[in-house]
């Protein structure tokens, strides 16, 4: 059986990786849990950021290797650089996105078997051409 570490394993994409993943012992790391992830993580608080140690902390605890780890944590949100809350929206984006992929990789470092996947997924919302 594959173990699998899935951060973000609620949002739209992730719930669907976890389904699609379930006959695997995945791990889920969100704010709420998966009914068909085989473990969960589940953050205390209801806001981005990920509370980073807690997450390491819990995956040494699990005492296991991956062999993969998916990041389908993230998230978007419109504005231009005009806008007076513009350092707000691009903090939020970094946690929301840049924090799990960071977090992602160092647990690579620690819980990854040799030879194993780590993947950063995207959205196919970036493929399409804003609306005005």
């Amino acid at each position: 059986m594959k173990n699998i570490l899935c951060l973000g394993g609620t949002g739209q994409l992730g719930t669907r990786v976890v389904s699609i993943l379930s006959k695997h012992k995945v791990i889920n790391v969100d704010f709420k849990s998966h009914p068909e992830a085989k473990h969960n993580i589940v953050l205390k608080n209801q806001e981005p950021p990920i509370n980073n140690k807690l997450v390491t902390e819990a995956v040494k605890d699990l005492n296991t290797k991956f062999d993969a780890i998916i990041v389908t944590a993230g998230g978007w949100t419109g504005g231009s650089i005009k806008d007076d809350d513009y350092f707000e929206k691009v903090t939020k984006m970094n946690e929301v996105n840049l924090y799990p992929t960071l977090l992602a990789a160092h647990l690579a470092t620690k819980y990854l078997i040799p030879g194993g996947l780590v993947t950063f997924t995207g959205a196919a919302a970036v493929y399409k051409e804003p609306q005005p």
